[in-house]
């Protein structure tokens, strides 16, 4: 383990145990997680919550709530990690609306100064970086301002193949726009096969989005190229991406008896609401009754945000940027020893964000209309305004394909025999996800591999401990 990640502090005693100041100010995209155990009258934390599980002596098992707490948003949400009595503290939310009047373009002007200058202070010194490409707006216009800022920039982009590599062209134009060779990194189901044991055992905590494993590939490519990477994460939470609409319809058309916070859980695409077609009768019992909402609820109620939109974005900089995004990318990175930067992870820039009103984010069906605008002279309008698409990340095929090895590792990963020993998730439930008979709620057939893949890879995290969790239902 890096030695920055096993650091631990402690609090609460006059032992003389070492205790390190903090390095920087709370970090509220959640790069830089910290976690805690409370143990013999002693507060303890650090970077890395397996370090804190050292401490533990016999190992404990794993905490329910957690667990359903993973199964509900892809992640262990926070305050909660797998081990039982280890927690991670909590991200800080300092968002406040704070209206300044402004006009279009003297926002754009702004927006491209801030932007700029978050680039510019996570560049430093550098010339040599890499940039993930996904030849979408946000990573695109990273790479444009890097090299506008004078850096040598090495593009990597993930290569699905056929017919899934639709976003290759768009990164491609991106490079011959910019100048720059594309590193094609492969993605194909035996390159993620290779890659599920060494991914599972560089987090900290599961992450069950399929992206996760790619994005794991991409710095196996970079490391031996460059030593810092960026990418253009945040940019979807921080200016109202493609999950806004979703919510502001929602909340416009819901009518009697419509909840946000069921409305906002459903934008995750996993169990929740299912738990009992997932969860065997023990692990109902053990699990108790669990409120998923509480978690949801200080995003989604915080004071000083009167402004649905605004009020949103703050969510989802905190639920899906701070406890999602970010600490999994600086994990994978870390991994191959690279720095990941994100320069939409700037605390200046998401401030003045807050200032601005709800129509520059989204204008009509647009979304991010600040942000393509800013963009303009940067890159080709053709990648500007297409609509947006995500990373297709084909999860689905790899795991129900005849002739994908995906399938047969999943087979086993998650076999009855296992699943029976262990005692948390239905069989029978978890070979109709294998064979394809999706919930009849999911009217697309990739939610179902994705609920799949979430599976896998909890089970393969499971794996990876050492010492070994015994998390067996007793």
């Amino acid at each position: 383990m890096p030695e920055a990640a096993s650091r631990w502090t402690t609090s609460g005693s006059s032992s003389g145990a070492p205790r390190a100041a903090p390095e920087d100010a709370p970090d509220p995209f959640g790069a830089r997680a910290e976690y805690a155990l409370r143990l013999d009258g002693r507060t303890h934390t650090a970077a890395d919550p397996r370090a804190l599980r050292r401490l533990l002596g016999a190992p404990r098992g794993v905490d329910p709530a957690a667990l359903h707490g993973y199964l509900c948003f892809s992640h262990p949400p926070e305050p909660r990690t797998l081990f039982a009595g280890i927690g991670r503290v909590a991200t800080p939310a300092p968002w406040r609306e704070r209206p300044a009047p402004t006009d279009e373009d003297s926002a754009v002007r702004a927006l491209r100064a801030l932007l700029s200058a978050s680039v510019a202070r996570m560049l430093g010194a550098e010339r040599d970086v890499g940039v993930y490409l996904s030849g979408g707006l946000d990573s695109s216009l990273v790479a444009a301002l890097l090299a506008r800022a004078g850096a040598r920039v090495h593009l990597f982009s993930l290569d699905f193949g056929a017919p899934w590599d639709v976003e290759l062209e768009h990164a491609e134009a991106v490079a011959a726009h910019l100048g720059r060779p594309l590193h094609r990194v492969r993605a194909r189901a035996r390159d993620v096969l290779r890659a599920l044991e060494p991914t599972a055992a560089a987090l900290h905590q599961p992450f069950g989005d399929s992206v996760t494993v790619p994005l794991f590939l991409l710095g196996q490519a970079a490391r031996g190229e460059v030593s810092t990477v960026f990418n253009g994460e945040g940019g979807d939470q921080l200016f109202g991406g493609w999950a806004t609409k979703p919510m502001i319809a929602a909340e416009a058309y819901g009518g009697p008896g419509y909840s946000r916070e069921a409305a906002y859980l459903a934008t995750y695409h996993r169990f929740h609401g299912v738990e009992d077609q997932l969860l065997t009768p023990a692990a109902r019992a053990a699990i108790g009754a669990v409120d998923a909402g509480a978690w949801l609820r200080p995003a989604l109620d915080a004071p000083g945000l009167p402004t649905l939109l605004h009020r949103l974005r703050a969510a989802n900089i905190r639920l899906k940027g701070a406890q999602n995004i970010a600490p999994r990318m600086t994990q994978l990175a870390a991994a191959h020893g690279l720095q990941a930067r994100a320069p939409f992870m700037d605390r200046d820039l998401a401030e003045w964000t807050f200032t601005l009103p709800a129509d520059f984010f989204l204008r009509g069906a647009s979304e991010k209309h600040l942000l393509k605008r800013a963009a303009e002279g940067l890159l080709p309008p053709a990648l500007i305004d297409r609509p947006k698409r995500g990373m297709g990340v084909p999860a689905t095929e790899w795991l129900r394909g005849w002739i994908s090895p995906l399938r047969w590792e999943a087979a086993r990963r998650l076999s009855a025999r296992r699943l029976r020993r262990d005692g948390w998730f239905r069989p029978e439930y978890v070979a109709a996800l294998r064979r394809g008979d999706d919930d009849p709620g999911e009217t697309r057939r990739r939610r179902g591999g994705e609920k799949l893949w979430a599976l896998l890879m909890l089970h393969l995290w499971m794996d990876a401990q050492d010492p070994p969790l015994d998390w067996r239902i007793s």
